[in-house]
């Protein structure tokens, strides 16, 4: 299968490094992200101190699930970001050999 093996010059001409760059700047992107919603939970329970009743558990309630699902989002990012570090690293090892 001709052009399935890539040259020599090919090899050199990758920047794998890139990704490895790439999967750091997700992971703290990602790590505000997460702070930010913790921040989200935080504040609507500081607001139960001023505001009661029924429309306040109804906003705390969607808060809350709305906090869940940003750190279910975070946690596959942060596994993501780490795949792109792990395999960025590699590649720039094999790359170097």
């Amino acid at each position: 299968m001709e052009g399935s093996v890539p040259t020599l010059p090919q090899v050199r001409s990758w920047k794998p490094w890139t990704i490895t760059e790439a999967g750091n700047q997700m992971k703290a992107r990602n790590a505000e992200f997460r702070s930010l919603a913790e921040r989200m939970g935080t504040q609507i329970r500081d607001a139960g101190s001023h505001w009661d009743g029924e429309a306040y558990w109804s906003a705390h309630d969607r808060v809350a699930g709305d906090r869940d699902t940003a750190y279910k989002v975070a946690d596959e990012v942060e596994v993501l970001g780490d795949a792109m570090v792990h395999g960025g690293t590699s590649m720039t090892n094999y790359r170097e050999v």
